[in-house]
């Protein structure tokens, strides 16, 4: 389901003030940025910040419907900004938040969305789902007198990556079937890197894994990478989705390691990877900083 480019209407609060909620507007934009319109001031008094992060608020939980379908969905905005403050016979406030976090898993302001550690991370893109060769599609056609085609899908089992007393990372391999009227059907598949974490993570400490993964796999697969999918699990067991994420990178650097030669060896590559992380923290900083990056020279990169 797409978040992005609409509506929402629904109640919003503070995570220290649950029983104290607010009826606010919401828009998504095509980036994936909220946009939160209140009549009300959603700053709490004990939440007063020194500049340049006076007008910041740490985290907003919030019950949204869809405009257009009604549908219910649990939300939460991390880092919000303050960006119109307009006092007056009606006061308008409007907060802006580039790390939206939407669930379709919903109960009545339960205590679930207080959940803020974190124990799955799912990453995807279209350059994965290109790139990995497993599949669970078996092509059946028959060209004779009369075409015959026939859907052919068994979701393949998780090929295992890594696994230590962190991390465990497999491919995951994720299906749906779509038949909207009698005449058309589809089936699609989608590649996940699935990440289990062993010890829980914060927002944060996930966002930095999501990080590594993406600069590991710019060097698999010659090429700049970035997930362009990102959900994560929490403790409660709810299932977000990430909404801001813009594939700003050029993808044309060289060709990528065998496919073969990497799930044969992954668990080689991942040790390495996460073993020289700290010792070279400077130097994978410095160069991703660059690689691929729209309108840096190649001479450049690093």
């Amino acid at each position: 389901m797409d978040f992005k480019d609409k509506y929402y209407l629904g109640v919003f609060w503070l995570p220290d003030n649950q029983d104290k909620k607010f009826i606010s507007n919401l828009y998504i934009d095509k980036e994936g940025v909220a946009y939160l319109s209140s009549l009300f001031d959603m700053h709490s008094n004990d939440e007063l910040k020194t500049f340049p992060n006076f007008n910041e608020i740490d985290l907003i939980y919030g019950q949204v419907k869809f405009v257009d379908s009604g549908k219910t969905l649990s939300i939460k905005l991390y880092e919000v900004d303050t960006i119109l403050r307009n006092s007056g016979h009606l006061e308008l406030h409007r907060y802006k938040s580039d790390k939206v976090f939407i669930s379709r898993q919903i109960d009545e302001f339960d205590d679930k969305i207080k959940s803020e550690n974190i124990n799955y991370l799912y990453l995807s893109s279209q350059e994965l789902n290109e790139w990995v060769e497993d599949t669970g599609f078996k092509k059946d056609f028959e060209y004779y007198q009369k075409f015959e085609a026939k859907h052919i899908y068994k979701q393949p089992k998780d090929i295992l990556l890594f696994e230590n007393d962190e991390y465990k990372i497999y491919f995951f391999f994720r299906a749906n079937a779509d038949y909207p009227f009698e005449r058309k059907s589809k089936i699609e598949e989608f590649v996940f890197i699935n990440i289990q974490l062993k010890k829980s993570k914060t927002l944060k400490e996930v966002f930095d894994i999501q990080k590594s993964i993406d600069n590991l796999f710019s060097l698999l697969l010659g090429k700049p990478y970035q997930s362009t999918e990102l959900g994560v699990n929490t403790l409660s067991e709810y299932y977000y989705e990430y909404q801001n994420i813009e594939d700003n990178l050029f993808h044309h650097l060289r060709e990528p390691i065998y496919y073969n030669l990497f799930t044969e060896n992954s668990q080689l590559y991942f040790g390495n990877w996460f073993t020289k992380q700290e010792v070279l923290e400077l130097f994978i900083e410095n160069y991703f900083s660059v690689y691929g990056q729209k309108g840096v020279l190649i001479t450049n990169r690093f």
